[in-house]
């Protein structure tokens, strides 16, 4: 797979509003050690679309910036994630049940942006 596949989340899917360059940069240079993460950890489970679970690993990964007060995955986050989510994501045939696993993957992955 190619760095553009990794990285242009907004090529396939729309970016919530606090998606910005920084988170951009962050996920181009993360993408490629989190996807093989997360490869690992669905191996042999039923898979999401391959660009929904890019989607959803890039949008955990900055959602660790957009909300730099929550440290650690919570309901609290969870809602506002999925809120977010199905703000941008209206055409997206995967709701949120079955994409949180890999937010959540993207969001623990992420290094907190000083």
């Amino acid at each position: 797979m190619n760095e553009k596949t990794h990285t242009q989340l907004a090529s396939t899917l729309n970016n919530p509003t606090w998606w910005n360059e920084t988170m951009e940069k962050s996920w181009k240079d993360a993408s490629a050690g989190v996807i093989a993460a997360w490869d690992k950890v669905v191996h042999g489970e039923k898979k999401l679309e391959q660009s929904i679970s890019r989607a959803a690993l890039a949008f955990g990964h900055g959602a660790k910036e957009a909300y730099p007060k929550m440290t650690a995955w919570s309901a609290d986050l969870e809602e506002k994630l999925k809120a977010d989510w199905k703000h941008v994501h209206t055409t997206v045939a995967e709701g949120w049940e079955n994409i949180k696993t890999a937010v959540k993957h993207g969001f623990e992955a992420a290094k907190q942006v000083a």
